[in-house]
């Protein structure tokens, strides 16, 4: 019976816990950054600190230092061989000067 209630405790923990994911669509604000990774990509850095990789950076928005806001979605479906971020589509982006 103890280790019922010890297994039921670790199951409603584990399934409160927060996945550190964004909703989606979600919208974020960071810079262009050029990654010197897997022959090179652009990536976008947010002011949180979140990393993320787009499957559809315009190249017009591929200047590293571009401060820019995004909504965009998650895309969990997808997987890249960057190994950095999480990769998603971008759905607005928008210069911020």
């Amino acid at each position: 019976m103890k280790y019922f209630f010890l297994l039921s405790a670790f199951i409603m923990l584990s399934l409160s816990c927060v996945s550190g994911k964004p909703d989606n669509p979600f919208t974020a604000t960071g810079t262009v950054r050029y990654i010197s990774l897997e022959g090179g990509f652009y990536g976008i850095e947010t002011d949180t600190g979140e990393k993320y990789d787009p499957v559809n950076l315009e190249d017009q928005y591929k200047v590293d230092g571009l401060r820019v806001r995004v909504v965009a979605e998650l895309r969990d479906d997808l997987s890249s061989f960057h190994m950095w971020g999480m990769i998603i589509e971008i759905k607005e982006i928008k210069v911020l000067e």
